[in-house]
């Protein structure tokens, strides 16, 4: 969701600076009729489409990856299983985040062994009383630590965009595929 988010936000700032310079074939004349669109597909051509915008992304974030100049700013995506799903989706993040994630899981774990090892070990079955904890969990969560630089985060990939023409380009070829993949979606699965 974060990722789906953080996509529409970087879409819709770097299109704010790009349009002027955009000129789109075949434009229509304001008062002329665009006609019909006939919209046919299965599932397949959804799920093509959907592979289509992975490696979209994927081009995005190769070519904002070689132009960033902050390197906690690279971006990096991985197919990952969702909890309570077979299905593999992509999801990216910057290295700043990856960073802030796997410094609470140290920190939590270091917590945690610090108190199996002065209580004794870790409880188990039922006691009369709960595990006494000595020390205290990570200060700051990670979701803090990300929210913290996340203005910065987004200015540096607008700013970063917004200098290449090639980015702009990749987001609105993206853009284009995610309208005619709605577009085909609803007419598919319409409910009537």
């Amino acid at each position: 969701m974060k990722t789906r988010r953080c996509w529409l936000y970087l879409f819709l700032c770097a299109c704010s600076a790009a349009l002027p310079m955009v000129s789109f074939a075949g434009e229509a004349e304001p008062n002329q009729s665009l006609g019909e669109v006939v919209v046919q597909g299965s599932r397949i051509e959804l799920a093509k489409m959907r592979a289509q915008m992975v490696v979209l992304e994927q081009r995005f974030f190769e070519r904002y990856n070689a132009l960033n100049p902050i390197d906690d700013f690279d971006v990096y995506c991985n197919m990952e299983l969702r909890t309570g799903t077979r299905v593999k989706r992509q999801s990216c993040r910057s290295v700043y985040e990856n960073r802030a994630f796997e410094r609470e899981g140290r920190e939590y774990l270091q917590f945690l062994q610090s108190n199996a090892i002065t209580s004794g070990g870790p409880v188990i079955g039922l006691t009369a009383e709960p595990p006494m904890m000595i020390g205290a969990p990570p200060a700051q969560t990670a979701e803090f630590e990300i929210g913290a630089r996340r203005k910065e985060y987004q200015q540096n990939m607008i700013k970063v965009t917004r200098a290449d023409p090639q980015l702009i380009e990749l987001l609105r070829e993206r853009s284009e595929l995610i309208q005619r993949y709605n577009t085909l979606q609803k007419a598919k699965f319409r409910r009537n």
